[in-house]
C-alpha cells in the first residue's frame, strides 16, 4: 500500500472503529488495508493503531492492533486487502 492509499483508508478505519460493534463491519465496505504486514501496519499506524499480530492463511488476513488501551481485530481478504470484519474490545 502506498502512503497515498494508507491516508485514504485511515478515515474509514477510524469511522469503523468509532461505530458501535454491530455497525463496524458496515462502516467500511471496500476499504483496503493492504496485503502485506507492512502495508497493513502503515494503514493502522496512520490512525494511531499499533499492529500486535498478523496472520495470513486460507485466503484471509487477521490482524490484531492496540490503541489507547483498546484492542481491535481486523479480518481482510488476502488477495485484495479489503476489510471483511472489524471488532473492537475494551
Amino acid at each position: 500500500m502506498t502512503g497515498h492509499t494508507a491516508r485514504h483508508a485511515a478515515p474509514a478505519i477510524a469511522a469503523a472503529l468509532a461505530a458501535p460493534a454491530a455497525e463496524a463491519a458496515d462502516a467500511a465496505p471496500g476499504v483496503t488495508l493492504g496485503v502485506t504486514a507492512g502495508e497493513i501496519a502503515d494503514a493502522l499506524a496512520a490512525e494511531g493503531w499499533e499492529m500486535t499480530r498478523y496472520e495470513r492463511e486460507s485466503g484471509r488476513i487477521e490482524v490484531h492492533a492496540e490503541k489507547d488501551g483498546r484492542l481491535g481485530e481486523f479480518e481482510a481478504d488476502a488477495a485484495t486487502g479489503g476489510i471483511r470484519r472489524i471488532e473492537e474490545e475494551d
